[in-house]
């Protein structure tokens, strides 16, 4: 109420305003859950492995892992059961193609990975060691850690990589 003017405050104009920021912000809301639930359905859905074909062979895309793959093997083409195709090599593996991953134990790479793409096994929480084939050209691995060819640099150290050493002792 002001007295000067002798009238009340406009209440009505408060309320509207007040109703029009929660509706904007519902809708902001409902929006995010909606894009939350889209890409949880989107990864549940997805395919295990998807590579696509390179100049020399295959590139690995995306790896959606579940509970029970504790073991990546990078080395063919492999289908929904993990059977490999021989006839058609992984040469490359793409960024972020296995970001935060939470089962995934150990990586087998293959004698025909020549390029690993930065960040391409971004936060495998759970990783204990990679292992390279030793017709690997590229890289080597020395107790479970990933090093290029002629140990000039560490590629990957794997977040529990004492669990693995320490099973190597005992």
């Amino acid at each position: 109420y002001d007295p000067l003017f002798d009238k009340k405050p406009d209440v009505e104009m408060k309320d509207a305003k007040s109703r029009k920021f929660k509706v904007i912000f519902i809708i902001v809301i409902a929006a995010f859950v909606a894009l939350s639930l889209y890409f949880s359905f989107t990864s549940i859905s997805s395919d295990k492995y998807t590579y696509r074909e390179n100049d020399t062979g295959y590139t690995l895309y995306q790896f959606v892992g579940k509970e029970d793959d504790i073991t990546l093997h990078i080395d063919y083409v492999r289908d929904e059961s993990g059977n490999a195709d021989q006839s058609k090599p992984v040469t490359e593996v793409r960024e972020f193609s296995m970001s935060c991953n939470e089962y995934v134990r150990f990586i087998f790479i293959g004698k025909d990975v020549s390029k690993l793409q930065p960040h391409c096994f971004y936060y495998t929480k759970n990783l204990m060691a990679v292992i390279v084939d030793p017709e690997n050209q590229n890289y080597v691995s020395v107790d479970g850690v990933l090093y290029t060819k002629d140990m000039t640099q560490i590629i990957l150290h794997p977040v529990r990589n004492h669990q693995y050493r320490k099973a190597l002792k005992d």
